[in-house]
């Protein structure tokens, strides 16, 4: 079954139905929540909290620290925070995000203005 980008779909929805012991499992696994109220749902769901090396650390490199500049800021994160956190830098495969592209063209452009040069278009 074609999509409209191109992409074919040949899964279908018996493919996709859970049977038997799977069924079995997710029923099992839905029983206990389906009794919780909402404030339990949002709890459970808002509330989840996941440690993060260096900058949850009170003591250690990360305890306190301010940064200068973003660029001082970002060759900390570089350096000091675990990559599977994502503070890094975005792989080079990703390319820049046109927005960006576009913010970062504008600041050169008012930067070049504010020193004397033609007006920003």
């Amino acid at each position: 079954m074609p999509v409209d980008d191109g992409i074919e779909v040949t899964a279908t929805v018996e493919d996709l139905t859970l049977k038997g012991r799977d069924l079995e499992e997710w029923e099992a696994a839905c029983e206990g929540v389906r009794h919780r109220t909402l404030e339990q749902h949002l709890d459970s769901a808002l509330g989840y909290r996941t440690h993060r090396p260096v900058y949850d650390d009170h003591d250690g490199p990360g305890a306190a620290r301010s940064f200068e500049t973003m660029a001082e800021y970002r060759r900390w994160c570089a350096a000091e925070v675990p990559a599977w956190l994502g503070f890094g830098p975005a792989p080079e495969e990703w390319g820049v995000p046109e927005e960006a592209r576009n913010r970062r063209e504008k600041a050169e452009r008012r930067k070049k203005y504010r020193r004397g040069g033609r007006r920003p278009g």
